[in-house]
């Protein structure tokens, strides 16, 4: 124990000593920057962590609330389609109600359009048959007048 402490007189009485206490110093000063920057970092991490859950939630919130949107527009276009079904269902019902109405009333319509067809057809050859003689006879008239005519001036 002596000579460690006849060590340290020496070593305080040299530059050496001086030395040891400026490392030391500075060893003391690394660490106090060290444990604050660690401090700091941890203090930043842990309200990073704290944004990044409160990020989370918000995000969750707004999952949650489109979520629900699409469900309500889900259950909208749902309610849509069965009215939908229900009118084609309506609407298939009275086509059945009418089509023997519709069949009907079709032969009937085809029996008056080949009546008026047929008709048409005879009536056409009797027009063309009194045009015909009818320009035969106007031919004639024209001819007769013109002969009268010239004879008179002659």
């Amino acid at each position: 124990m002596n000579k460690l402490r006849d060590w340290l007189r020496s070593l305080g009485e040299s530059n050496v000593m001086h030395h040891f206490y400026v490392y030391a110093a500075f060893v003391a000063l690394m660490v106090s920057f060290g444990t604050a920057t660690y401090r700091g970092f941890s203090e930043n991490r842990l309200k990073q962590q704290k944004l990044n859950f409160e990020t989370q939630i918000e995000t969750l919130d707004a999952v949650q609330s489109s979520l629900k949107d699409l469900t309500t527009f889900v259950t909208q276009q749902r309610q849509r389609l069965q009215e939908s079904q229900s009118t084609l269902a309506a609407y298939k019902a009275e086509q059945e109600k009418l089509k023997p109405i519709v069949e009907a009333d079709r032969k009937t319509a085809d029996a008056i359009l080949e009546f008026q067809a047929a008709r048409t057809s005879a009536g056409v050859w009797t027009e063309r048959a009194i045009a015909f003689f009818l320009g035969v006879a106007s031919s004639f008239l024209a001819s007769l007048l013109l002969s009268l005519l010239v004879r008179k001036q002659a």
